[in-house]
């Protein structure tokens, strides 16, 4: 194998809950980086590679690596804020209905430097 977890991430796998025998066998299973807990995707499949790694443990490892909790639906896309975006060169002021004009047409009626 020839990458390995950094000291930082070990500690951090550690303060998940994984013991070392058990970030030994992460590496034994191939699995030597965060990115390659990425590409494992979930913690199903952590704890189908690695036997003896309770679940909730798995999950928090995964959770670290994937960078968001697998538990939790993803974010409703915000509808409050100051532009609504009609077209990709029109936009409208939320608060009194003016059309904006887009950064690029306003850029390009400038005069050259």
């Amino acid at each position: 194998m020839d990458t390995e977890f950094t000291a930082l991430e070990k500690t951090i796998l550690k303060g998940k809950g994984l013991s070392e025998d058990q970030v030994a066998a992460l590496t034994q299973a191939g699995i030597g980086s965060r990115e390659d807990l990425r590409t494992v995707g979930d913690a199903q499949t952590l704890g189908d590679l690695v036997s003896g790694i309770d679940p909730e443990i798995a999950a928090r490892v995964m959770e670290w690596a994937v960078g968001h909790s697998q538990n939790k639906a993803a974010p409703a896309p915000a509808t409050a804020g100051g532009v609504v975006l009609e077209a990709a060169d029109v936009v409208h002021c939320v608060h009194c209905g003016a059309r904006q004009p887009s950064f690029e047409r306003s850029m390009s009626s400038l005069p050259p430097l």
